[in-house]
Formats: structure tokens, C-alpha cells, sequence
């Protein structure tokens, strides 16, 4: 089967994010990342999203923590509560 080289492309870059920044790591957001569309797209709670992205993600607080800050609290104070989303998917009307 072949693929696009846009998808080539995408594949190639992941191997180099995942040598650089380690494969676990990377592994680790893409999941949490996952959960997070799951719960924007389909209401999933984090659990279901954790579940159905295979488990063993950042929670999905500490992921936008870490994505949109570049930090986290290492205390783990601001995640004692399951989270959702703080983020909001584009609709029509906001998105021209």
C-alpha cells in the first residue's frame, strides 16, 4: 500500500522527535493528545479518552500544562480533579 509523502514525511519526523526527546515521552503526549480530541470531538470523560487511546498518557491537564506553559506543577496540586479540555474545537462560526 502506499502512502503520501506527507504522511512519509509526518512518520519520519516522529522517529526524530522520539530519538531526541525520547520515545516514551513522545509516546506519552500523542496519547494524551488523543483523549483530549476524543473528549473536544465525541464527550469522551478523560478516563474513556486515556482508555481508548491505550492508557498510560499524562493526564490531559498536564499535557496542555506542558504544551501551552512548558511546565507543569510537580506538586500535582492542580490535578487532583479529573480534567476536561480547556481548549474548544473551531466551529463554523469561529472558524472563517
Amino acid at each position: 500500500m502506499k502512502i503520501s509523502s506527507h504522511e512519509q514525511e509526518a512518520i519520519k519526523a516522529v522517529v526524530a522527535y522520539g530519538k531526541r526527546f525520547g520515545f516514551g515521552n513522545l509516546i506519552s503526549h500523542l496519547k494524551s493528545a488523543w483523549a483530549e480530541d476524543l473528549m473536544l470531538t465525541y464527550g469522551f470523560t478523560e478516563q474513556q479518552g486515556m482508555e481508548a487511546a491505550g492508557g498510560g498518557g499524562y493526564s490531559v491537564q498536564i499535557h496542555q500544562d506542558i504544551r501551552d506553559n512548558g511546565e507543569w506543577d510537580e506538586t500535582g496540586m492542580r490535578y487532583r480533579k479529573q480534567s476536561k479540555p480547556k481548549t474548544k474545537r473551531p466551529t463554523k462560526e469561529t472558524s472563517r
